[in-house]
C-alpha cells in the first residue's frame, strides 16, 4: 500500500469516527404520521417560544401568546406520503385563515416542528408536552 492509499484508508476510519460520536448519530429523524401527531397533542398543553397552548380533544386550541389569551381551532390531517400535516386556524392571527404547515418529526426524545412555509424547525423535549390544560 503506497502513502496516498494509507492517508485514504485513515481519513474514511477518522471520518467514521467522527460520525459516530456525534450528538443525534444512534437515531434517524422520522416523520409522524397524523394518528402519531394526534396521539402526542391532543389533551396535552404544549410549552412554544412566547406561551403554550392546550389542544383540546375537541378540536379546540387554547393559547396563551405573550401574555394574552387567544383560542382557535386545529386539526391533523394525512398528506400524500404517510405523513402527518398539522392545522391550526386562529382569528387573531390569521383572520379565520386556516394554516396547514406544520410537519412532526421524532428525533430521539424530541419533537421536531417543521413550519414548511416559512423554512423554520424548533426542536422541543418530549417533556414540553404535559398531559392536560397546563395554561
Amino acid at each position: 500500500m503506497n502513502i496516498f492509499q494509507k492517508l485514504t484508508v485513515f481519513t474514511a476510519i477518522f471520518a467514521v469516527l467522527v460520525i459516530s460520536m456525534m450528538p443525534g448519530s444512534a437515531h434517524a429523524r422520522e416523520r409522524m404520521t397524523a394518528a402519531e401527531i394526534t396521539t402526542l397533542i391532543s389533551d396535552h398543553t404544549a410549552k412554544w417560544s412566547k406561551g403554550a397552548g392546550y389542544y383540546d380533544p375537541n378540536g379546540t386550541l387554547k393559547i396563551i401568546w405573550e401574555g394574552r389569551k387567544l383560542s382557535g381551532v386545529w386539526r391533523v390531517k394525512d398528506e400524500d406520503g404517510g405523513g402527518g400535516l398539522f392545522c391550526m386556524t386562529v382569528q387573531e392571527w390569521w383572520k379565520n385563515n386556516e394554516k396547514c404547515r406544520w410537519r412532526y418529526f421524532r428525533d430521539g426524545n424530541n419533537i421536531v416542528v417543521y413550519d414548511w412555509s416559512n423554512k423554520k424547525e424548533s426542536s422541543r423535549p418530549l417533556s414540553d408536552f404535559s398531559q392536560g390544560n397546563n395554561l
